[in-house]
């Protein structure tokens, strides 16, 4: 039943074996309202983070590129464990939101589902606790 709710909600990600085997740790959202996961959308705050974390098995360098509203944002590189915290600007358009998301090459590929950030009031985030 775990697996079907993360199905469900679109906690999960793509991953495709390479020659190295690389996991990502972190993957949400971090404001004072609390943390947003894949498929979740959070409410537009000073000082949110998007936070990407990477492990992996052996020596590998990753790359990766966050992906805002379909192009790309910010690149990154090095060698895993890596955890990345990349303050947010605020969205383009009031009462539209940004989707994020994240690519990762580098110990075989990752593709994260999107997080979606917005101006609009919703109800808090169903976890409190930051990655």
């Amino acid at each position: 039943t775990a697996v079907l709710e993360a199905f469900r909600c679109g906690r999960f990600y793509v991953y495709r074996k390479g020659k190295e085997r690389s996991r990502l740790t972190r993957w949400g959202i971090c404001s004072k309202n609390g943390l947003a996961l894949s498929g979740e959308q959070a409410i537009w705050m000073p000082s949110s983070e998007l936070v990407v974390g990477v492990e992996a098995e052996g020596e590998v360098e990753v790359k990766g590129d966050v992906i805002r509203n379909g192009s790309l944002w910010r690149s990154f590189s090095g060698a895993p464990p890596m955890t990345l915290s990349l303050p947010l600007p605020k969205p383009d358009i009031a009462g539209n939101r940004d989707v994020y998301r994240v690519v990762i090459k580098g110990g075989g590929d990752i593709v994260t589902n999107p997080i979606f950030w917005t101006i609009r009031s919703i109800r808090s985030f169903s976890r409190s606790t930051v990655p």
